[in-house]
């Protein structure tokens, strides 16, 4: 049989097999999704050990978008998930898993490169804004109603009030007005509650070594700005955060590079190497 094909193979056109499939890509895809596939699960753990810790419940979805450990065992579970596809695509040469990662990845781009898209225009283009009604005010406003029901809500806030020095949600200089909002807050004439036209003491103005004082923010949201802007912050944490991405853009800009940058390269290795196998399989069926 063997010499039968050698014989009907007419001379100087014997077929020469090619390997398309590159080992430096190969192996470095691998290694790049390996890495952070332990990494994914090790994130998805943690945070799942938590929320098992705290025993905590998901009532909507202010839960899943204010709690950490929510966020980093759904990140986690993401990052291993998207990485499994690129690991063992790569080892096994399946186009289903690297066509799959490819395509992945590339939407979680592109949402993340629209999202700081939103956010420049949220805090640069007014106009544009006003005109698209851009404005998260009244959503984040519910997380200020539910501040004294979620105690991992309640650090989330105080941290951010504290971090840019802000208080309340709104994109204006008079944020901490948004706390009558909180049924412990507000100003009515029935509420009974001794913080009743107050604001939590994460909005305080503090000095370093100064002890806390908790009834700080009380009795200040009846008032003007002008006569409590030395107890308090007045600004909204939207605009807070407006001025701390103007003092750190730099960092900023560096930080999103950081996490760009790894996702285009693994994107454009995921697609050479699709290329390269589907090139070694029309090979292999010729």
């Amino acid at each position: 049989m063997a010499v039968q094909r050698l014989r009907s193979e007419p001379r100087g056109r014997r077929r020469i097999r090619v390997d398309h499939i590159s080992p430096v890509v190969k192996y470095v895809l691998f290694w790049f999704n390996f890495m952070f596939w332990v990494g994914g699960a090790l994130l998805a753990g943690l945070g799942a050990w938590v929320l098992i810790e705290k025993e905590k419940k998901l009532r909507d979805v202010l839960d899943f978008f204010f709690d950490p450990a929510i966020i980093m065992c759904a990140a986690g579970c993401i990052i291993f998930v998207l990485a499994f596809f690129g690991c063992i695509g790569a080892l096994r040469e399946n186009l289903c898993l690297l066509q799959t990662f490819h395509y992945v990845l590339t939407i979680l781009l592109v949402i993340q490169l629209l999202l700081g898209a939103a956010v420049f225009i949220f805090y640069y283009v007014p106009g544009l804004r006003q005109h698209m009604q851009a404005l998260p005010d009244d959503d984040l406003k519910h997380a200020i109603i539910k501040y004294r029901d979620d105690l991992d809500l309640r650090d989330l806030i105080d941290n951010i009030q504290k971090q840019f020095e802000c208080c309340g949600v709104s994109n204006s200089d008079e944020g901490y007005k948004d706390w009558v909002a909180n049924m412990y807050f507000n100003c009515s004439d029935t509420n009974p509650s001794v913080e009743r036209c107050g604001v939590p003491a994460s909005c305080c103005k503090m000095k370093p070594g100064e002890m806390i004082n908790v009834m700080c923010g009380f009795d200040t949201t009846n008032k003007p700005k002008r006569d409590v802007e030395h107890l308090i912050y007045t600004r909204g944490c939207l605009k807070g955060f407006g001025s701390w991405l103007e003092t750190h853009s730099i960092i900023i800009g560096a930080v999103s590079l950081g996490v760009i940058i790894p996702q285009f390269l693994g994107i454009c290795l995921a697609r050479t190497f699709v290329e390269q196998v589907r090139l070694q399989v029309a090979q292999w069926k010729h």
